[in-house]
């Protein structure tokens, strides 16, 4: 709504593909980590397609939880579909790139995911109430503001 962006031709953006599942893990959990302390800065940023992906997380939780309490059946529902439609994009995604890739995708984009936004979830619940946060994370924050006073003195 009225905003402008300005295109330079000087700006270059590189991107570095991890080396391995654990570099791609860190990013990973590093992003998430990140994405609580944008929205704590910034909690107009939130767009409503970034709560689907912790819907994701929760509604595997939820599922866990059905299948050992009290409706087995219903605690396969949402892994099985998720499954389904996972080895459907593989198949795609293999057919174009090589079947190498059908067996892996469905084991690093749920990791991803869940790494992302459990981190985001914690991050959250000690945004919401700070006083139950953990002592390391809470630190990991007060560094961060630390290292950004540094670089922007005021």
């Amino acid at each position: 709504m009225g905003a402008r962006f300005f295109f330079l031709r000087s700006i270059k953006c590189s991107y570095f593909v991890r080396g391995s599942l654990k570099k791609l893990a860190i990013q990973y959990f590093k992003y998430g980590m990140w994405k609580v302390k944008t929205l704590g800065e910034h909690p107009q940023s939130l767009v409503y397609r970034q709560l689907i992906p912790v819907l994701f997380v929760l509604s595997l939780l939820a599922s866990l939880i059905l299948l050992f309490i009290r409706w087995p059946a219903g605690g396969l529902v949402i892994p099985a579909v998720y499954l389904a439609v996972s080895l459907l994009f593989s198949a795609r995604i293999s057919i174009a790139q090589g079947l190498k890739y059908f067996f892996i995708l469905p084991v690093i984009l749920p990791c991803c995911i869940f790494l992302t936004e459990s981190v985001s979830c914690s991050g959250l619940r000690r945004l919401v109430f700070p006083r139950y946060g953990s002592r390391r994370s809470s630190a990991v924050f007060v560094r961060i503001d630390r290292l950004k006073k540094q670089l922007h003195p005021r």
